[in-house]
């Protein structure tokens, strides 16, 4: 950080560095790296809710901050990366590259929910530490715009809406077909852009003009990507790229694949390609990075058949089981480990997530269902929820019939003259709790 950032307190790694405290000058404006490994700090945080962990982990994370406090530059009443890089391709040097900008934004917006999850008073930090916190996670740029496309390609069409990739610099300066996608850092592996979000279609749209070809580490990236874009019959297309068999040793974006002992071919070898594939077919049965646990949100048509997952963990720290058959989720269990507000959004359930039968602990609950189809339901820690998707809640039909006569019912349809404190029932067509 002294070196490469005038003295500045904090700290940074090189793209090519090692656990024994040795790295390469390659890419020597390239200093954001150290937001990317503070990220999956959080991540950890994020899947096994610890708190203890993220009491160690925060000052190297605050310390991270400290770095791009001292490095970023106010340019019109915004802080940019100076002398930035999208990496592999394009201008070198250009202040607020959206990958720089992306990933330091999402640095200070998880260092201020680490900070409301532990407490401000139980850190070694200041009230000035905050503001100052606060005034750079207002003012810095998100790395989100867009652009209208000048060049055609894979059937992104003229005009169409892209997601900028450099500040000042059109997509044309840089290479088409580049196999890196270093503007969607906040599509995966972060999570700003929803699939609600302005910027989900120009995301999609920069993912399919860029092109499938890829190698190693940027192959397993795409499985991820065309997952987190819903896109499961496109996921599927790179994963079956990934496992074509690669007769080159030589470094050529063209050639990426696999050798006869599986290793992923660079060329010769990144072990980032195996991996990355591996964590692209996980976010294709299930993702959880927005909030809430979303089930089969990029099932491809050929696995539609049968299958099932069991196991599988979401952040919150929840473990989930479910099948499917005919594309459709037929069930689902889900154990909270920690005891964290449980959201599920199941878009290919045999039936509308609102309808479905719902148990916690075995018994039926009253649930609420958002616009976007996310349901919350109640639960406490190490409890067991059930999500039968083929049969059908007893508790809208309950509703409809104490609508008519003003009658008083518990969850399970039964009518009852009165209802224990704390506990849902049913009256003139509306759920309620009782105090």
């Amino acid at each position: 950080a002294q070196q490469y950032n005038n003295g500045s307190p904090g700290w940074s790694v090189m793209t090519e560095s090692s656990l024994y405290n040795s790295m390469s000058t390659w890419g020597s404006n390239y200093l954001v790296a150290n937001v990317w490994y503070t990220s999956h700090l959080w991540t950890h945080y994020r899947y096994t809710q610890d708190k203890e962990f993220l009491r160690k982990a925060f000052p190297v994370m605050w310390s991270c901050a400290e770095f791009w406090f001292h490095r970023l530059k106010s340019v019109n009443g915004e802080y940019l990366a100076p002398n930035e890089y999208s990496p592999e391709h394009g201008p070198s040097g250009e202040d607020g590259t959206a990958h720089a900008q992306q990933m330091i934004s999402y640095l200070f917006q998880t260092l201020k929910d680490a900070i409301d999850i532990l407490g401000a008073n139980t850190l070694d930090i200041s009230e000035a530490d905050i503001e100052k916190l606060n005034d750079y996670l207002a003012k810095t740029d998100k790395g989100l715009a867009t652009e209208t496309c000048q060049r055609a390609n894979n059937g992104v069409n003229y005009g169409d809406l892209l997601l900028r990739e450099w500040k000042y610099s059109a997509h044309t300066r840089g290479e088409l077909g580049h196999r890196h996608m270093s503007h969607l850092m906040a599509l995966y592996p972060m999570d700003q852009i929803t699939p609600e979000s302005n910027f989900f279609e120009p995301a999609v749209n920069s993912l399919r003009h860029r092109g499938d070809v890829a190698t190693g580490w940027s192959m397993g990236w795409k499985v991820n990507l065309w997952a987190r874009a819903q896109d499961g019959d496109h996921a599927h297309i790179i994963i079956k790229n990934a496992l074509k068999h690669s007769t080159t040793y030589g470094t050529d974006q063209g050639q990426g694949g696999i050798y006869y002992n599986l290793f992923d071919s660079h060329a010769p070898f990144q072990i980032d390609g195996n991996f990355g594939v591996c964590s692209g077919i996980a976010e294709m049965l299930l993702q959880s990075a927005h909030g809430y646990i979303n089930i089969l949100p990029a099932l491809p048509a050929v696995w539609n058949k049968t299958g099932k997952v069991t196991g599988m963990k979401a952040m919150g720290n929840f473990t989930v089981d479910f099948n499917w058959a005919d594309g459709k989720c037929q069930a689902a269990k889900i154990v909270s480990n920690a005891g964290a507000e449980l959201k599920v959004r199941c878009n290919r359930g045999a039936m509308d997530i609102a309808k479905a039968r719902i148990t916690v602990d075995g018994k039926p609950v009253a649930v609420t269902v958002d616009e976007h189809g996310i349901a919350t339901i109640p639960c406490a820690k190490d409890a067991i929820v059930e999500i039968d998707f083929t049969t059908e809640t007893a508790i809208e039909a309950v509703a409809a019939e104490s609508a008519k006569n003003g009658a008083i019912y518990d969850i399970q349809g039964r009518r009852v003259n009165e209802v224990a404190s704390n506990q849902v029932y049913i009256q003139n067509g509306v759920k309620r709790v009782s105090k």
